[in-house]
């Protein structure tokens, strides 16, 4: 069996995370008995600026892109036509808002020290994309992390901790290795970058050509979607 390392640089509040990990996920639930896959998160922030309250999405899509009202809920229908086809949940009725994930991505990493950086990461997306919750609150986040096995003091340790610090500053320094212009983005064993949420069916083409005959894989035909920086 072919180990395999797979980074993912992502945001938590990004809707082409959330697919892009869905379709990594499939890929290597189908690569399952080829492929030993050592999977780790790199944090990314799309909206490093924002309060704890966010902003609205939909307000924001149009301020950034310079969108009109009409080509921001086009953009959405093609979001959500997308989640329904690959079987991804996101409640626009709840997810009303992008928050700040700073924190959100230190219990990440503390979460990791664990054991539990995928329960967590899980956590965090049904919180979100699903309740529409503010992952960026300190009082949402131990509810959250409570959930999966965290006490209030491992919380407070891991928003404070200088070890978390020094671990954030060199995942910031491996992402900033690669040509980073949005996310989701994905390494695998260590150099070979692509970016984009693809389709499972991309993923586990390139895993098996490249890191399994050696040959490379042909690029995704269809288009890889990504939340831009």
């Amino acid at each position: 069996m072919q180990t395999l390392k797979v980074e993912m640089i992502h945001d938590l509040v990004c809707s082409w995370c959330h697919i892009g990990y869905h379709h990594i996920s499939q890929a290597l639930d189908r690569l399952t008995g080829e492929v030993d896959a050592e999977f780790h998160y790199l944090p990314f922030q799309l909206n490093p600026d924002l309060d704890s309250q966010g902003v609205d999405i939909t307000e924001h899509l149009c301020l950034r892109n310079q969108w009109s009202l009409a080509e921001a809920m086009d953009y959405r229908a093609r979001l959500l036509q997308k989640t329904k086809e690959v079987g991804v949940t996101i409640d626009f009725s709840k997810r009303t808002r992008y928050y700040n994930t700073a924190m959100a991505h230190r219990l990440m990493l503390a979460a990791g020290n664990h054991g539990l950086q995928r329960q967590m990461h899980q956590a965090l997306l049904q919180a979100y994309h699903v309740k529409g919750e503010n992952i960026g609150d300190v009082t949402v986040l131990k509810k959250i992390a409570e959930s999966i096995g965290f006490d209030e003091t491992m919380v407070n340790q891991a928003l404070i901790s200088e070890a978390i610090d020094q671990r954030l500053s060199g995942l910031v320094s491996r992402i900033n290795n690669f040509n980073v212009r949005s996310v989701p983005a994905f390494i695998f064993n260590e150099n070979r970058f692509v970016s984009g949420s693809n389709s499972a069916e991309f993923f586990t083409q390139l895993i098996r050509s490249e890191f399994l005959t050696g040959d490379l894989a042909e690029e995704p035909v269809e288009e890889a979607i990504q939340c831009p920086m």
